[in-house]
């Protein structure tokens, strides 16, 4: 890692590093080894802690951190803890249980090489966060929380779905996918026998059935978009060709699909000037990333606490039942995922915590194929006994 030239623009950030930090640069400048750097800081970051006797007692596991003692922690205390953290623990890999591999950890080493050698793996995301943390570390950035009039600033900036005019466009957008679902039954490229048409209704009176079945959760779990072609028909042809080499990219790979309608329509196909990217964060849930397709088929789990052999406890420390049907990662949480046609939301969001089992198969959207079986009232109640037995549990998905 230490042959890996390091990019402008984490050299520029590197530089910003130990422009806005004289005593690191100094550090830096006059050390003869990566050790001999590592040791200055740490003895910098220790004499700053040393200032506070409870932050100290933190630090050294002496005392845990609570509600009593957490307003006696200065800001950069914080930093200098994590600051410590990072050089006792340089140079050690811990398991990334989501991909199966091994990260290594050593910032202040990536540091040594930028700055010596102008060779580092670090991203500048790294480089970012390392100026940050100097920034709290050093007083230069204090910690405040934000007035309620600034909160409503940034609010204000985004404008909110109950708005008129953003309520019209989704009215609009429902229409039009309303018709183009009745033009694919009208073909028969769509059909089922619950929503159907009698012989002889006129166009208006189509599209007023079709608005009651808008009101049915059953209609939206047939009609959901389930391929990339269907997601850019049913999106008026608005997706463009980069994002839809994605998508089928995606499709190819075996990630699935699946939007209901209801969930598209509050995405905009044609919307004014001011509510462009308006529904970005209901489009990010919808729309794949390259980053996910890249992922998907390498990943074992979403957290360590969700790769479980039986009779065995998860790396959290919690003992589930086998089947599949409870993750729990937290003392008072636990989730539960159903037989039957639970084991299906009514959409998938592209960030899901369950993707690596959608990627293994133990979730999908046949929905057919998830009829509960005749054993499932019995592993039901065994489930409930797990909940009922554990006095720690508050709440349950």
């Amino acid at each position: 890692m230490e042959k890996i030239s390091i990019t402008k623009h984490s050299y520029l950030l590197m530089q910003q590093l130990v422009t806005e930090n004289e005593t690191l640069l100094h550090i830096l400048t006059h050390s003869t080894s990566a050790e001999h750097a590592k040791q200055q800081i740490w003895d910098w970051a220790w004499n700053v802690l040393q200032q506070n006797s409870v932050a100290v007692a933190i630090y050294e596991r002496s005392k845990s951190l609570d509600a009593s003692n957490l307003h006696e922690l200065r800001w950069h205390d914080y930093a200098a803890m994590r600051i410590l953290e990072y050089i006792q623990h340089g140079g050690q890999t811990f398991p990334n249980g989501a991909k199966e591999q091994t990260v290594w950890s050593d910032p202040f080493q990536m540091l040594w090489w930028a700055f010596t050698s102008r060779r580092s793996p670090a991203t500048p995301d790294f480089w970012l966060d390392m100026i940050e943390l100097f920034r709290q570390f050093t007083g230069k950035a204090l910690y405040s929380l934000p007035s309620q009039d600034q909160v409503n600033t940034w609010a204000e900036r985004h404008p909110s779905g109950l708005n008129p005019d953003i309520v019209a466009i989704r009215t609009q957008n429902r229409d039009r996918i309303l018709r183009w679902i009745i033009a694919q039954l009208e073909s028969g490229k769509l059909h089922d026998r619950r929503f159907s048409f009698e012989p002889d209704l006129s166009a208006s009176q189509k599209f007023e059935k079709a608005l009651i079945w808008w009101q049915d959760s059953l209609f939206h779990l047939r009609f959901a978009a389930r391929d990339p072609k269907t997601l850019q028909e049913m999106l008026d042809h608005s997706l463009s060709p980069e994002t839809m080499k994605i998508l089928e990219h995606a499709y190819c790979k075996g990630i699935p699909f699946f939007v209901n309608p209801y969930y598209l329509s509050l995405l905009h196909v044609n919307s004014p000037g001011q509510f462009v990217g308006a529904d970005q964060v209901i489009r990010d849930y919808v729309l794949y990333s390259q980053a996910l397709v890249d992922a998907f088929g390498n990943i074992a789990a979403w957290e360590k606490e969700d790769k479980v052999e039986a009779g065995k406890p998860n790396v959290a420390g919690w003992l589930v039942p086998e089947g599949n049907n409870i993750h729990r990662r937290y003392p008072d949480v636990a989730i539960l995922i159903p037989d039957g046609l639970g084991r299906t939301c009514a959409g998938l969001c592209s960030c899901c915590q369950r993707m690596y089992d959608f990627q293994q198969g133990s979730l999908n959207f046949h929905l057919e194929q998830h009829r509960p079986g005749q054993t499932w009232s019995q592993k039901l109640q065994m489930l409930m006994q797990y909940f009922e037995n554990d006095s720690q549990i508050r709440d349950i998905l």
